[in-house]
């Protein structure tokens, strides 16, 4: 008899603990889900006015200037706000920044020369002699990015006698209109296995040759990139969403959705014509948007801290971004290229593509730049678990009629050891255990204040008020 209740408060006792193991597995699966979506979550309305960072976190007032990144850096860690001391807290976690200084001589002969770089100016001629160079690092994404504004300085041979860009870029357009595919996109591209997607400026074609199995082009209906409004720029990308869409119906394995954006030829386009292109990768985002995506894990892993949100605050802090409506532009510290921005929102919506249609018109009509290269990452499609912003990362590609390029040894091949903890590297499940060295000769502090007088125009003006809808994705 005793065997027997010993036998049956046994099972019952396995019984319980059965159960108990049940809740905490779902409760787990449940966690880790949510944990997916908090570590890459992130929301605009957190964000303070850059006024009021720069009273409580900087004595003397914030120094809008990359020249003073270790001046605001230092005021920054003395705050005594106990807010300031917490997100300083987390750029700590997040960053980490070095100042080196170089000196040099000039001989007498070479000295004139380098007057003359400078345009004649003494003053700038004279910080020559001791440079002051950044290099800051994303501990999580491993980027590295190196800052002396001096080297924006230096001489560019062959340029005598060359256009001014806007006119180069006018009689590129002129010159290639009547020989242009895509303005003759129905008989001169290639379709999808399904019908064209047709928008009022834009429409879809196939890359006929292809990087995944789903790479698409939209095209505008505008030869000129010039020339394109908002409402022809909103249209493009309603169309893109519409072809995103399209291929998850047809194939639910694909459900990353990529976009890639160059504009002219120096800037990798082969065609002057305005087109983007768009891929759906089954497993994970391209390039620099996995890192990203990776970044934010392991940051929520580490340190349970939303990775998008601590990064928009820490630059919000140092005065580097810009809001319009549910949409926010970032110059990040871990530039790769020069004017480079990140716009983020939550979703791909009116106010994320009209921050992006800002951001090129201040490159165009701000900054006289008319090449840039983006790269777009989309929330993957409804059926992940993982939900991620919509996120573009751009930045300027230089002179679109010069000869030189904007891409050198450094950025391509230069690595450095990554700064992990004993424990990241322990634990680190993608290979990357280096990161390559990105210089960058103009200061974040130009592209954002350029971008933030074009955002203030726009929201004042009567294009702001106008309702309009983009298609809906996930």
């Amino acid at each position: 008899m005793i065997l027997f209740r010993n036998k049956r408060l046994l099972m019952q006792c396995c019984l319980y603990l059965a159960g108990v193991g049940c809740i905490l597995y779902l409760f787990k699966s449940h966690a880790s889900s949510n944990s997916h979506n908090i570590a890459h979550s992130f929301n605009v309305n957190t964000l303070h006015s850059n006024t009021k960072y720069s009273e409580l976190c900087f004595e003397d007032g914030l120094k809008p200037s990359i020249a003073n990144l270790d001046e605001n850096l230092q005021s920054w860690s003395q705050a005594i706000d106990r807010k300031c001391q917490i997100l300083y807290g987390k750029y700590q976690d997040l960053y980490s920044v070095s100042v080196r200084r170089g000196a040099l001589h000039l001989p007498a002969r070479f000295k004139g020369k380098v007057l003359k770089w400078m345009g004649g100016d003494h003053k700038l001629v004279s910080k020559v002699y001791n440079q002051t160079v950044f290099h800051v690092r994303n501990l999580y994404s491993l980027e590295h990015t190196v800052y002396n504004p001096l080297r924006a300085k230096r001489p560019s041979s062959g340029s005598s006698g060359r256009l001014d860009s806007k006119s180069y870029v006018s009689k590129l357009a002129a010159s290639t209109n009547n020989s242009c595919d895509f303005c003759n996109f129905r008989e001169m591209t290639a379709e999808d296995v399904f019908e064209r997607i047709e928008g009022k400026h834009s429409v879809s074609a196939a890359n006929a040759f292809k990087l995944d199995k789903w790479h698409g082009l939209i095209l505008t209906k505008k030869h000129n990139p010039v020339d394109l409004n908002l409402e022809e720029v909103l249209d493009l990308f309603n169309t893109s969403l519409k072809w995103f869409h399209k291929v998850h119906s047809i194939d639910s394995s694909a459900k990353y959705p990529n976009l890639i954006w160059d504009s002219l030829p120096h800037a990798g386009a082969s065609q002057v014509h305005p087109h983007i292109h768009t891929m759906m990768d089954p497993n994970q985002y391209y390039g620099s948007h996995h890192v990203q995506q990776e970044a934010a894990r392991r940051y929520h892993q580490y340190t349970g801290n939303k990775y998008w949100d601590d990064l928009i605050q820490i630059h919000h802090a140092l005065g580097l971004t810009v809001t319009l409506k549910s949409a926010v532009a970032v110059a990040p510290l871990t530039s790769k290229k020069d004017h480079e921005l990140f716009i983020l929102s939550g979703e791909p919506s009116v106010d994320f593509f009209s921050l992006l249609h800002q951001a090129v018109q201040t490159y165009y009509h701000d900054l006289s730049i008319y090449c840039f290269s983006a790269g777009l990452a989309l929330p993957p499609a409804e059926s992940m678990n993982l939900r991620s912003p919509a996120v573009v990362r751009m930045g300027t590609r230089g002179d679109c009629s010069s000869v030189h390029s904007d891409i050198s040894s450094l950025e391509l091949y230069s690595v450095r050891p990554a700064l992990l903890t004993t424990q990241m590297k322990s634990q680190l499940t993608t290979p990357l255990l280096l990161f390559q060295v990105n210089n960058v000769n103009v200061d974040p502090y130009r592209v954002i204040g350029a971008l933030r007088k074009r955002v203030v125009n726009y929201l004042h003006s009567t294009d702001a008020s106008v309702a309009r809808k983009m298609v809906v994705w996930p």
